[in-house]
């Protein structure tokens, strides 16, 4: 989820979408921006990958659901789900508007949790599979900015909430072969 760039250059969505068709997987692209998605699907099949878009917005339910059911139809099973989406607002915890906390929370923990609920059943049908979880180290750390930055303390939080939904996640279906990771967004860079 969350598989295409939002603007120039390469994003941790797309450069792992590139990756894992790059050792093989047949990956579906899942992006609420179609065309983006299609860009992405056209640069993946230029290096000989199998990849293809699929538009949704993971944020509701039906459309998780859709993801999911894509993904079985297009390649008969579903193996892998990376969970990329994610936003920040603006915002420290005296100011932030309920309005953004909201939206960040809908975006970041709530897509994650309905992408995970659609690809168990699914996974379990094949045996297993990973769940990937992108989170952040401010998840574990908090963003302490200078007066004249804005804070950011819904990003914050829903990485730490993430980091909890994994583990929370592995945890009950360790015993079903499904596998987690929370991958901090720091650690793609190196």
């Amino acid at each position: 989820t969350g598989a295409a760039s939002r603007g120039e250059g390469v994003g941790n969505g797309a450069a792992t979408a590139i990756l894992f068709a790059r050792e093989g997987a047949k990956v579906v692209l899942v992006n609420r921006k179609e065309d983006r998605a299609r860009a992405l699907e056209d640069t993946i099949r230029a290096e000989g990958g199998e990849a293809c878009a699929f538009a949704a917005d993971v944020t509701q339910q039906d459309q998780a659901e859709a993801m999911a059911d894509f993904a079985v139809e297009k390649y008969g099973r579903l193996d892998i789900l990376h969970n990329n989406v994610g936003i920040g607002r603006p915002g420290s915890a005296e100011k932030v508007t309920l309005a953004d906390w909201n939206r960040v929370f809908q975006t970041n923990l709530t897509s994650a949790l309905l992408s995970i609920q659609a690809a168990i059943p699914r996974m379990r049908a094949s045996g297993g599979g990973s769940i990937i979880n992108v989170s952040s180290i401010a998840g574990a750390t908090g963003l302490m900015t200078p007066p004249d930055v804005p804070g950011a303390v819904g990003y914050t939080t829903t990485k730490a909430g993430l980091h909890g939904l994994t583990l929370s996640v592995a945890a009950e279906f360790a015993r079903e072969g499904i596998r987690y990771d929370d991958l901090d967004e720091e650690e793609q860079d190196d």
